[in-house]
């Protein structure tokens, strides 16, 4: 059965062999380049942030990237490298974003477009440097995609992604990259316009706990 624009999702096995393969594209590209030395002033604050969580002294730098930061701390204490673990996380959200590009490619239109798309970003001069330094930018890349895609299906396939789920990503988004909360609310609001009142009294109070579950300690 052909599945009309849409209506496509992750299906077994080819689906799933494409994206593992994507993934490891990105993963052998990036790391014979990943950058030995903290690449930037922000990198600088971020590796900063890892030793202790101080915006007062821009440790990391203004509004914090709670997440980001604690993902990093986590990897380090296996790494036990603030550079190498900031780049390693970099690496993999690269391989996440292009994951996320494929798969909302094929969902919304088909599988070569989802192959197009993903190979494109991978092959991006701007993407590709980013995914060997120690900056967020692949993780707001990732978090783009996937709640637009969230966003998307909600639209389109309201039954497969309910408006929680979506809202609880672009919570989490927040919590990586706060200025997400801004670029991707006119998904989130899209989303809340095709929704019950129920659904957004739910939504709109998840959202708030989970702006609060970074925004209070980082405060």
């Amino acid at each position: 059965m052909r599945l009309e624009a849409g209506e496509r999702g992750f299906l077994p096995r080819r689906h799933l062999w494409m994206a593992a393969g994507l993934a490891a594209l990105v993963l052998v590209t990036r790391l014979p380049f990943a950058t030995r030395l903290l690449y930037s002033w922000d990198s600088v604050n971020f590796a900063e942030g890892m030793r202790g969580l101080d915006i007062a002294r821009h440790a990391p730098h203004p509004p914090g990237y709670p997440y980001y930061v604690a993902l990093a701390r986590a990897v380090d204490a296996v790494v036990g490298d603030p550079n190498a673990s900031l780049v390693l996380v970099s690496i993999v959200f690269a391989a996440l974003a292009v994951v996320a590009t494929y798969g909302y490619g094929r969902m919304a239109f088909d599988e070569a477009t989802g192959i197009v798309a993903a190979l494109s970003l991978a092959g991006s001069l701007t993407f590709w440097a980013y995914g060997t330094v120690a900056l967020s930018y692949t993780v707001l890349a990732f978090f783009s995609t996937i709640v637009a895609l969230a966003a998307h299906l909600r639209v389109f396939q309201p039954n497969r992604v309910a408006l929680w789920q979506m809202t609880l990503l672009y919570s989490v988004a927040g919590g990586f990259r706060p200025d997400l909360l801004l670029f991707l609310a006119p998904l989130w609001l899209l989303c809340l316009l095709r929704a019950t009142w129920q659904e957004r009294v739910l939504s709109a109070t998840l959202a708030g706990i989970g702006f609060a579950a970074w925004f209070v300690p980082t405060a």
